[in-house]
């Protein structure tokens, strides 16, 4: 009997691979989880997940299609402007929003990792840099996910 892993590494791969495409800039760090040190001033981090799983359905192996698997994935985005250019830093910062959930959009099942993803909740977060140099700008993207595993 096999019992069926997780999706959770097969959506955050699509997409880390699908964002990277679609942003296609080398200004943007495009980040499988928390970046290192060399940080440019545009990053997009496939990051944290918050997973449930449930019985689906009696199944007495406990095998495939016995569980539902539910999670959210936080894609972050943070853009930092030099300056009191509010504007740009939130305007930059939308624009690679929109890049995320144009990711989930164009494939709701993330490559055929999920029965079905979309774009759950979008926060926005503006904020002056710690030494008030420059403007801040995180948003994360909540993608929310299902499978049967």
């Amino acid at each position: 009997m096999t019992i069926p892993a997780s999706t959770v590494p097969l959506a955050k791969l699509y997409l880390f691979n699908q964002i990277t495409t679609l942003v296609n800039d080398a200004a943007v760090l495009v980040s499988y989880d928390q970046p290192g040190p060399n940080q440019p001033d545009d990053i997009i981090m496939i990051g944290a997940v918050d997973r449930q799983v449930v019985p689906y359905q009696m199944v007495g192996s406990g095998g495939a299609g016995w569980l539902d698997e539910t999670y959210t994935i936080a894609v972050s985005v943070e853009v930092y402007r030099g300056g009191d250019d509010a504007r740009t830093a939130f305007e930059r910062a939308c624009v690679l929003a929109d890049t995320v959930v144009a990711a989930v959009r164009g494939d709701p099942s993330l490559g055929g990792a999920v029965v079905v993803a979309h774009p759950a909740q979008v926060r926005y977060a503006p904020a002056w840099e710690e030494k008030h140099l420059g403007r801040i700008v995180e948003v994360v993207v909540d993608v929310a996910c299902r499978a049967r595993i």
